[in-house]
């Protein structure tokens, strides 16, 4: 499963899925929403050469929700879209409330 917030011109570039995709038995779920950041919203990167070795380097935390695509803030209040991606036979459950107003 794939979850991804994007801007309304990312998800203007192209298709959520692919024909191929499709084929393939991937589904999709876009969800209109307002752009809410979560309370606690931070990246941590880590550096290591296995799983066991992995040390975290530095946590950022992000002021805004950021486009999965381009990378570009999105502010609170602004409207988004979540993309859920899957190939099982049930859809996941909703996530987007989590980072909408």
């Amino acid at each position: 499963m794939s979850r991804r917030i994007v801007c309304p011109e990312c998800l203007r570039r192209g298709p959520v899925l692919y024909a191929e995709d499709v084929a393939l038995g991937m589904r999709s779920r876009v969800v209109e929403i307002e752009a809410k950041k979560p309370e606690r919203h931070t990246i941590t990167l880590k550096t290591g050469d296995t799983l066991e070795d992995l040390r975290t380097v530095a946590v950022e935390h992000l002021s805004s929700i950021m486009c999965d695509t381009c990378g570009q803030p999105i502010p609170d209040g602004e409207r988004c879209f979540a993309i859920t991606i899957w190939r099982t036979p049930n859809e996941p459950p909703a996530w987007e409330k989590d980072y909408s107003q």
